[in-house]
């Protein structure tokens, strides 16, 4: 998928795979709630030399917001299209939205991830663990859902059929250490190269391997959270970002950081 890196002002509906770095002007977070359907919204404008847009987020994609506060830059990656308000920008399934530029990053060797916390870091993913990828969420709102003895429960929505979303577990090393992985959703179908309901048509074909064989194995920039899995007594990298290795971007945090 090729991204064309563009100035804000030449942004118009249905353009697709744009790729933005804008400043953060204002932003806004609101609950909805309409028919069935409930949950939060974002609302971020943003802005360069040649214009302003609006950048609208939804329920969990909100998540990718925690911490950014007006005056961050961002670079942002999706598509545009007609809002009520005029031309807006959404991440959708393949999108991505993160912090840019010195200082708003924190770019690490994994052997420097020692305490839990946000860290972006490039690194190889070497494996894949052949494990069932599938989970259960809620339709409404994609959280994870709950099962007792009638079915399954979503503490919002009460009990509700699933749906299904993947969770992908491996090892990322970039040379100075490795750790274990884990992506859930758009970022596992990501590096499965397929969607949810495309990888069960492939389990139930091929089987987990046949799969994972599919999946994108290589060089990439990781942005997430280092977290203590109680369970297994263990560190573990929870991946909300998975991105292309971006030469211009390497050379921009080389030229303004003085390291790698």
């Amino acid at each position: 998928m090729e991204l064309k890196r563009l100035n804000i002002g030449n942004l118009i509906p249905g353009m697709q795979n744009i790729d933005i770095v804008g400043n953060v002007l204002r932003m806004s977070k609101k609950e909805f709630k309409k028919d069935d359907n409930q949950g939060i919204m974002c609302s971020i404008l943003l802005g360069d030399d040649t214009g302003t847009i609006r950048l609208v987020l939804w329920n969990n994609e909100v998540d990718r917001v925690e911490g950014l506060k007006q005056g961050d830059f961002i670079r942002v990656t999706g598509f545009v299209k007609q809002g009520p308000f005029g031309s807006e920008i959404r991440v959708g399934r393949f999108g991505k939205l993160e912090k840019y530029g010195q200082g708003t990053r924190r770019r690490v060797s994994i052997n420097e991830m020692t305490e839990e916390g946000a860290y972006e870091i490039r690194a190889a993913l070497l494996q894949i663990f052949e494990t069932s990828p599938f989970y259960e969420i809620c339709p409404k709102c994609g959280f994870s859902l709950k099962e007792n003895e009638s079915g399954y429960v979503c503490k919002t929505h009460g009990s509700i059929e699933p749906q299904y979303a993947m969770r992908v577990t491996g090892i990322i090393d970039d040379g100075t250490g490795n750790i274990r992985c884990v992506m859930f959703k758009e970022t596992a179908e990501k590096i499965v190269g397929v969607t949810t309901n495309q990888a069960k048509d492939i389990v139930l074909r091929e089987g987990v391997s046949g799969l994972f064989s599919r999946a994108r194995y290589g060089e990439y920039i990781f942005s997430g959270k280092l977290k203590k899995n109680t369970y297994f007594d263990r560190m573990e990298f929870v991946i909300n970002s998975v991105d292309e290795v971006d030469v211009k971007n390497e050379i921009f945090l080389l030229a303004n950081s003085g390291s790698g």
